[in-house]
């Protein structure tokens, strides 16, 4: 766990790089992409309060990348989950009650993401598609219906993951309007098991927008750790 805490802001730096390159925004530069996300990654348990409002306050200087502002709390997220689960007793902290409820609107879909490979990975399991949908997340006792419907695109396709890209893309565009509009390319890149890393990677930086590669960058570099 040690080595996911430190290879966490690594990811989030690679991930936010290929998103400025892909998007050609120049006007955000390292260092102050190093100065805003230190604190956050440095901080201690009592700080975590603080650094939910931090994160949602944002910096003028970022605004360029200000959309990517829930991703990157899922990833910080899982950071500090990393960082703070053997504290005993941590989950029923004052702290955490406080960051639940400062962070209630903050937060995507790829913090669960994140968690299942994680946990292929603990348990050295090879990350499947049809487990992820059916097992990992609506195998949860307390997922609601509306929430099984959010991933309709991805339950009513997943049989085609191992078909050529162009399949892909062409299930997202089907599915522009859905909630989870920019998960399906990074999501059905990753669990296609037919075609290599670098094959998925440059095709979807070829035909990919900004974001979607923000995010398979994110859970390509998790599931590299």
């Amino acid at each position: 766990m040690n080595n996911t805490t430190q290879i966490i802001p690594e990811i989030l730096m690679d991930a936010m790089a290929s998103y400025l390159e892909k998007e050609n925004i120049k006007t955000v530069q390292e260092e102050d992409l190093v100065s805003f996300f230190t604190p956050l990654f440095d901080a201690q348990i009592n700080d975590l309060p603080k650094s939910v409002d931090y994160l949602t306050e944002w910096n003028d200087n970022l605004n360029a990348i200000e959309k990517l502002k829930p991703y990157i709390f899922d990833l910080m997220l899982l950071h500090w989950f990393f960082s703070f689960a053997e504290e005993e007793g941590f989950f029923e902290s004052a702290e955490w009650e406080i960051i639940e409820e400062k962070s209630i609107d903050l937060g995507t879909e790829l913090f669960p993401l994140l968690m299942y490979i994680w946990e292929c990975k603990e348990e050295e399991m090879e990350i499947e598609i049809e487990d992820y949908l059916f097992n990992y997340l609506m195998g949860e006792d307390d997922m609601e219906q509306d929430q099984i419907a959010v991933y309709e695109p991805l339950i009513k396709n997943y049989a085609l993951v191992n078909e050529p890209f162009n399949s892909s893309k062409i299930i997202k565009e089907k599915n522009k309007n859905s909630e989870i509009s920019e998960f399906i390319l990074p999501i059905l890149l990753l669990f296609n098991h037919q075609k290599n890393e670098v094959d998925r990677t440059k095709w979807l930086h070829e035909n990919g927008d900004g974001l979607e590669v923000f995010i398979y960058e994110t859970i390509k570099g998790i599931n590299k750790v």
